[in-house]
């Protein structure tokens, strides 16, 4: 596999994994850094992660020669801090193309084909290599993680590829500034009926408060920001959640404009 993947973030359900989509503008965005849409995809999907007896998360039907078995489990008891998901050769490039998928809850994600485990199982001084990337993609997704949340931005997921010259590329996954007004607004709609239905029973407003979030849940949008530079990439992420907030305000003020995050 060329790429190795480690991320960081919001674990979604299963349903909630996605294609990248066709590449597309928003507003504000670095010419160095590129946004994609994130749409989910079926449950049913191959690039969905299944556990496997003796390995542990896969995807793809992997197998590793007993040598690369022993060698794997030892390597994933010494970055007992990272979770690893081991990938078939066949299901490489499709992974490889998807990697925002992958965000963990808690732990920095490793995603690793089985070719790489044996030949890192077969090669002492690759091996080394290759686990001192690991080691130091761990402080770097650590920088990233206060980083991104230091900018108020929705994120849902992020992390970092690095192929087998250590050349690396970010990506942060976050909620689209459009939907998350949008909730913003509905609530507040809700909000103000209520108050001028001081009949209204209690229940019915709670129910009217739980239609509305379980509309707003279901419709929420996301876009993937990547770059080769974790600077460029912090400070584009950091520009639209800062446009975005703008908006929000004037959506929490119940000000009726239209508001347009592409123009």
């Amino acid at each position: 596999m060329t790429n190795s993947i480690f991320g960081v973030g919001a674990s979604p359900p299963v349903s909630a994994y996605s294609q990248q989509q066709s590449v597309r503008k928003e507003k504000p965005v670095s010419e160095a850094v590129e946004t994609k849409e994130w749409k989910p995809v079926s449950e049913k999907s191959s690039l969905i992660p299944t556990v496997k007896a003796g390995y542990g998360t896969t995807v793809g039907d992997v197998n590793l020669s007993d040598k690369a078995k022993d060698y794997y489990a030892k390597l994933k008891e010494k970055f007992s801090g990272m979770d690893f998901i081991l990938v078939s050769s066949d299901m490489k490039d499709q992974v490889k193309a998807c990697a925002s998928l992958y965000g963990s809850s808690g732990k920095p994600v490793v995603l690793i084909d089985d070719e790489k485990i044996e030949r890192m199982a077969n090669d002492p001084e690759y091996a080394k290599k290759y686990e001192e990337v690991i080691r130091s993609s761990m402080l770097k997704l650590e920088s990233a993680r206060n980083s991104l949340a230091a900018t108020g931005a929705s994120i849902k997921n992020f992390g970092m590829s690095v192929d087998d010259n250590g050349k690396t590329t970010f990506f942060a996954v976050i909620e689209k500034a459009n939907e998350a007004a949008a909730k913003i607004r509905e609530k507040n709609l809700a909000a103000r009926k209520a108050e001028k239905a001081e009949e209204k029973k209690k229940a019915e407003k709670e129910a009217e408060e739980e239609r509305i979030e379980r509309l707003s849940e279901k419709n929420r949008e996301f876009l993937e920001f990547t770059s080769e530079s974790l600077e460029e990439l912090i400070s584009s992420v950091s520009k639209y959640a800062f446009s975005s907030s703008e908006s929000m305000v004037i959506a929490q003020e119940g000000i009726g404009q239209s508001i347009d995050f592409k123009g």
